[in-house]
């Protein structure tokens, strides 16, 4: 679906833009493709270049005539089916093409092969004595993608571009006082440098600029060069690299060091509201540079809009909200408040709350957010696994662990804002290990259809890893005060010793998933996770109350390679996902499984049979899965967003038959 934007350009594939409509109104520069109808062996465009033969000219098919040229036979490159390869130090092609007085865009579209060794390939302006003003890759030991103007060259660059063996990488600089390095649009650097030659003699693609060598490269490929005699706006610049289709996805872009983006309490990754009559949905991730990134996209009948991107690095009026910490546990979780204000919480585990709003509703924002701001203040310095999740009417809730030993839940009104649950113990607390030996660990709670709140949880040893997880347990508010399952008052707030037992896991038994708690069409809790079978092997389980007992936990798969004792963190099951058809009482698990490709759903009606789908065939790694329960909820479709360091992120789209 294209996204129409106010200088009348489609962001969309499929779209009538190309780059020549930059140069609409005589702007200066050139574009040099590698297209095969514009791609020459002799500077006279009489015969067509061929796969690995020689490039002696290239179109400039911006209209302006500038064509990049090259009539030294031995100094050519050769051209292939991804671009123009300068396998050699001297080779080059020039261009007349000069800089403008009114600033200047130059931008590449790259192929970094993974297997690249001692690569530079460059395309710049240069003036008579040699100064240069120029962007373009280096493969060195310090696996650096670089910029140079002069003798300045970035540094700090993602190292892990070129290992990745990413294609069609867009590098860009632009003329000023400041240089930048794009990666997919997202700006990964930007740097002060002097200013571009005031004049310029022409523009050079290649290993040589004609003024000093440049050393040889040998693997690289360039398929697009273009110089703008003007600065883009961010919109053309979004539509030029879309019509690159440099694997521009808005949801590509991830951090891929630690499984910080797909662990199994990030369980409002991705999340959806309706305001006035327009479903808005904003996806969030730490990016390839650790810095937040919001995306939001709209539907107001007539499909999705594309995504907007809001990269949080301190740029463009955006504060720099960068992960502190290669702790994985540091997640991104979003909530959507009736007035369709975002909520936001990141970089947590045992640390200070990290959490803001949306300075306007959805329907208006631009992708300003508050500072810093607390919610109750109290038990909010050293939090982790905040959640956000609305009951049935909309309104907002969190919850949240504080220090190791207590969880904390919060209601938010849009007038005076956040206020601890009616009926737990002071401060908003539910939880409480009495400072030890245990840990709690929360799953992720569900509202039933009469706005009942169904939590659970399991305990753990203090300080100990996973082995030590116990007793997978259970608790309702009924909007005035927590119960049990018979109905009868929690003495508040619910320690190791009070709590009701859903399922008797002892500790060394593969207990594990903080996965999440829901509510059939009768108002039954049901809870899934993953612990041994009995016969040393994990698998994924599910217990519910049928409102006179717990049922006995049923394993729901059967995987035979999985060893189920040790810690449960170190197992291969990533935590499973419930959900529940209200219409039809049809329950519904996503699971998958490290090693084992694909996701796949569990359904059953009656809670004893169920049926297995597989709904996704792509590698998941260390991905648990989530969804956007709102779409579900009101739309009947699960989307789920894939992320994994083994998997770049893809948006998976099921509605159930």
């Amino acid at each position: 679906m294209a996204y129409a934007l106010g200088l009348g350009i489609s962001l969309g594939r499929g779209s009538s833009f190309t780059p020549k409509a930059l140069f609409a109104g005589g702007a200066g520069g050139g574009w040099w493709s590698n297209q095969a109808a514009h791609t020459w062996a002799d500077t006279a465009a009489t015969t067509p270049a061929t796969i690995n033969g020689t490039v002696a000219r290239v179109d400039d098919l911006s209209g302006n005539g500038n064509h990049l040229t090259q009539s030294n036979a031995s100094l050519r490159p050769t051209l292939l089916s991804n671009g123009r390869q300068y396998n050699a130090s001297t080779k080059y092609m020039a261009s007349l093409a000069k800089c403008g007085s009114s600033g200047n865009f130059l931008a590449m579209k790259l192929t970094v092969p993974a297997s690249a060794s001692g690569d530079q390939v460059w395309a710049g302006l240069r003036d008579a004595s040699g100064g240069r003003f120029m962007i373009g890759t280096m493969h060195s030991p310090g696996d650096k993608l670089g910029a140079a103007v002069g003798s300045e060259t970035f540094t700090n660059f993602y190292s892990k571009a070129i290992a990745l063996g990413l294609t069609g990488v867009v590098y860009l600089i632009e003329d000023g006082a400041v240089s930048s390095i794009y990666w997919n649009n997202e700006l990964l650097v930007q740097e002060a440098r002097s200013a571009a030659p005031a004049t310029t003699v022409g523009l050079w693609e290649g290993a040589n600029n004609s003024n000093g060598s440049i050393n040889g490269p040998s693997g690289c490929t360039i398929a697009e060069t273009l110089l703008l005699n003007r600065v883009p706006s961010a919109d053309e610049r979004a539509a030029l690299f879309r019509y690159w289709d440099s694997g521009l996805s808005p949801v590509t872009q991830l951090f891929t060091d630690t499984d910080v983006n797909s662990r199994s309490y990030r369980r409002s990754a991705m999340i959806s509201r309706t305001i006035g009559g327009t479903q808005y949905q904003v996806l969030s991730f730490w990016n390839v540079m650790q810095h937040m990134v919001l995306q939001v996209r709209s539907n107001s009948g007539a499909g999705w809009s594309a995504w907007t991107t809001c990269v949080y690095d301190g740029r463009a009026g955006r504060p720099n909200i960068a992960l502190t910490s290669s702790d994985d546990h540091r997640a991104i979780t979003l909530g959507i408040d009736r007035d369709g204000y975002l909520h936001i919480s990141y970089d947590e585990h045992i640390n200070a709350l990290h959490y803001r709003r949306s300075n306007v509703p959805l329907s208006t924002w631009a992708g300003a957010l508050t500072g810093e701001l607390p919610m109750l203040g109290a038990n909010e310095s050293a939090v982790s696994y905040v959640q956000f999740f609305n009951d049935p009417d909309g309104k907002l809730y969190t919850i949240m662990r504080s220090g190791e030993t207590q969880a904390f839940i919060y209601g938010y009104d849009e007038t005076t804002g956040w206020a601890a649950l009616a009926g737990s113990a002071t401060g908003g607390k539910v939880l409480d290990c009495n400072g030890g030996p245990e840990a709690v660990y929360v799953y992720y709670p569900g509202f039933d259809a009469d706005g009942n709140l169904h939590i659970a949880w399991h305990w753990r040893g203090l300080y100990a890893d996973g082995n030590t997880n116990y007793s997978v347990s259970y608790a309702k508010w009924n909007g005035t005060g927590f119960v049990k399952s018979d109905g009868s008052s929690y003495t508040m707030p619910i320690t190791p010793t009070n709590g009701e037992v859903a399922d008797a896991v002892a500790t060394t038994n593969g207990l594990g998933g903080q996965s999440n708690v829901a509510a059939d069409d009768d108002g039954h809790p049901h809870i899934v996770y993953y612990k041994n079978n009995g016969s040393g092997k994990v698998q994924v389980y599910h217990t519910w109350h049928n409102g006179t007992a717990w049922q006995t936990p049923l394993a729901l798969t059967s995987q035979a390679s999985i060893a189920g004792t040790g810690d449960p963190e170190n197992t291969q099951w990533r935590s499973p996902r419930l959900a529940f058809d209200l219409s039809t009482g049809e329950a519904f698990v996503f699971y998958n499984l490290l090693g084992v490709t694909g996701t796949y759903v569990l359904r059953s009606t009656d809670y004893a049979s169920w049926s297995s789908t597989q709904i996704d065939t792509t590698a998941t790694g260390e991905w648990s899965p989530t969804f956007d329960p709102y779409q579900w909820e009101q739309n009947g479709v699960f989307m789920l967003p894939l992320m994994s360091p083994t998997a770049a992120l893809k948006l998976i789209t099921w509605t159930p038959a």
